[in-house]
């Protein structure tokens, strides 16, 4: 057999690949060195513009791109500015390029993918964007250096864009490249003296995004991969939220849930993200910024603890559970209006939308808030601390009834269902046919609608909202009822009275599947799997000029503030919800009354 190493000395050369796989495999850097990743195509699907730089490319990894070489003239003015503060500009410039060819093997290693640079190229990439950033550190630091007309500071959004983009996981260089050219520029020239240590001068240009208070800008003597990995310091907490070794993810309710279930929602005074505290049925969060800066940020530094390895995931925690708590728009509004959440996204008027976002395609190792989600499940919150809860907040409400036709809104169905509320498959075939059976009130409702408009089998379901409907394994939904075919309905007021009731019961994707557990929705849609959306969307633009359902709303809404409902809905879900339940209270009631009936005896 021929040696494939002799037949490479040849002049034919058949193995000549080999030296192209062995010289990859020798410029292979260690694994534990990489601090730099570039964002796995997992979590771009979720939100691709959270990792791209909108106006500047800093480092190797996103050199060159066309859209970003505008900044490119600012970063040489900058550096200029720099260098003239030195005693000998040439000198300076010539030493810090030394200095950096000098680390080029660390500076290769820290990047996980090969950068495929010249050494000159790398070092002139690094220099540049070196110098830049220790500049705007300076200007923004000092107010009195900045140059006048200077258009990286003309208008504050060019600003707010660079602390986004210097912030980026691809946009990062070696933190010792930086502090190689603080020592060697910026504390031999003039200002040199005034200035801070190169962290502190980094985070106060990073101040205003981090939404921090003073205490948590503390700054550990350690070294630091690069930027990044130093604002995820700030947000590090003082001390380890976790009380005992539970590490795994516990999930919770969202916080409508937990707010019906007699949990007060109240603003944290303190601006460390991580203090989350749960006492006396009340849970404190401390306030959380939302703007357009912090997203980009915020998934970022989720992506830096993915893929570090060592660093520990509170950021990837803390939106894990905020996440589960913002599980939909009412969510978000409970704790916009609590002050917790604070809005200020322009485009966003659902921010649920974004924490459903955050945690796609996370893996949680380590998840920091697992005792406070057991506390918060817990059922050790009693039936009376519930029903206190739900009095205080329903004693100023009052139900008001009448004979109006105009639209009336009710609850969602999970909310009508925690509130005690049944609901139950009709046998009838009119879709119109809905009924509340509350004793005295099934009569009167019956009778309202009754002399509404006639109650009628309309037989086997041919057209419903412009959807022709046929009989075989689902729906035609490309067939729609034009102009010209068949003749109009005598009332379609009827059908949009529905619809419109219904788009209020099916709130979201919670309310679809509670009333498709009870099999009053059949959802045999091909690609709609969240038919709450198409609740949603079938009432939109549309106005209904009487609303049939008027009554029956007014009546929900009345059962649903009544304390004593909620109350026994709360005790027949808690603690009778199997046979054996039942079976076991019922003993004790027995033996109590047997106790005291043998106590009453006794004394007499």
């Amino acid at each position: 057999m021929a040696n494939p190493v002799a037949a490479e000395d040849g002049p034919s050369h058949r193995y000549g690949w080999l030296d192209e796989i062995t010289k990859k495999i020798d410029n292979l850097s260690p694994v534990s060195n990489w601090s730099i990743w570039k964002v796995p195509h997992s979590l771009r699907t979720v939100n691709d513009d959270a990792y791209n730089p909108h106006i500047i490319s800093i480092g190797p990894l996103r050199r060159g791109e066309l859209k970003l070489q505008s900044m490119e003239v600012h970063k040489l003015y900058y550096m200029r500015s720099l260098l003239q503060r030195t005693p000998d500009l040439k000198e300076r410039l010539k030493s810090s390029a030394e200095a950096i060819e000098k680390f080029e093997e660390m500076i290769r290693a820290c990047y996980a993918e090969p950068i495929n640079l010249k050494p000159s190229e790398l070092a002139e990439t690094l220099l540049v964007d070196g110098c830049f950033m220790l500049e705007l550190f300076i200007r923004y630091s000092k107010v009195d250096l900045r140059v006048q007309d200077d258009p990286l500071f003309y208008s504050s959004w060019m600003i707010l864009t660079l602390q986004r983009d210097l912030s980026l996981l691809e946009n990062q260089i070696p933190f010792f490249v930086l502090e190689n050219l603080y020592s060697l520029v910026v504390e031999s020239s003039t200002i040199g003296q005034s200035l801070p240590s190169l962290p502190e001068l980094a985070l106060g240009f990073f101040k205003s995004i981090l939404y921090l208070n003073k205490e948590n800008f503390r700054i550990i003597k350690r070294p630091y991969p690069h930027l990044l990995d130093l604002i995820h310091n700030c947000y590090l907490p003082s001390a380890t939220p976790v009380r005992n070794n539970i590490r795994e993810r516990v999930s919770t309710q969202p916080a409508t849930s937990l707010y019906e279930a007699g949990i007060e929602f109240r603003k944290g005074t303190t601006r460390n993200l991580f203090d989350l505290k749960f006492r006396n049925g009340v849970l404190e969060i401390p306030p959380l910024l939302i703007h357009d800066s912090t997203v980009s940020l915020f998934q970022n530094l989720i992506a830096y603890e993915q893929l570090s390895r060592g660093t520990p995931q509170y950021i990837t925690s803390y939106f894990a559970l905020m996440s589960r708590l913002v599980y939909d728009r009412r969510d978000a509004k409970l704790l916009e209006s609590k002050g917790i959440i604070e809005n200020d996204m322009s485009g966003w008027k659902d921010v649920s939308v974004l924490f459903n976002d955050m945690c796609k395609q996370v893996v949680v190792q380590d998840f920091y808030y697992a005792e406070l989600c057991q506390d918060l499940n817990s059922p050790k919150f009693s039936l009376w601390a519930l029903y206190r809860t739900n009095l205080r907040r329903n004693s100023r409400t009052t139900a008001v009834r009448n004979n109006t036709r105009e639209w009336v809104s009710t609850q969602p169905a999970t909310s009508l269902d925690a509130a005690g509320i049944v609901f139950r498959k009709r046998t009838a075939r009119n879709l119109f046919d809905l009924k509340f059976r509350h004793a005295a009130l099934r009569q009167s409702i019956m009778s309202k609608l009754g002399s509404e408009f006639a109650m009628k089998d309309l037989g086997p379901l041919s057209y419903f909202l412009g959807i022709s409907v046929t009989r075989h394994s689902g729906v035609d939904t490309k067939a729609k009822l034009s102009m010209s075919s068949g003749n109009p309905y005598h009332d379609p007021t009827e059908y949009r009275s529905l619809a419109a009731l219904m788009s209020r019961l099916v709130y979201d994707r919670r309310d679809a599947e509670l009333l498709e557990s009870k099999g009053i929705i059949e959802n045999d849609m091909s690609g709609w799997k969240d038919v709450s959306v198409l609740f949603n969307d079938m009432c939109k633009q549309v106005v209904g000029k009487d609303f049939y359902y008027a009554e029956l709303c007014q009546d929900l809404n009345s059962n649903f503030r009544t304390h004593w409902a909620l109350y026994m809905a709360t005790l027949r879900k808690t603690y009778f919800r199997s046979p054996w339940a039942v079976l076991s209270i019922t003993a004790a009631c027995v033996l109590l009354i047997l106790t005291v009936t043998r106590t009453i005896y006794a004394l007499a």
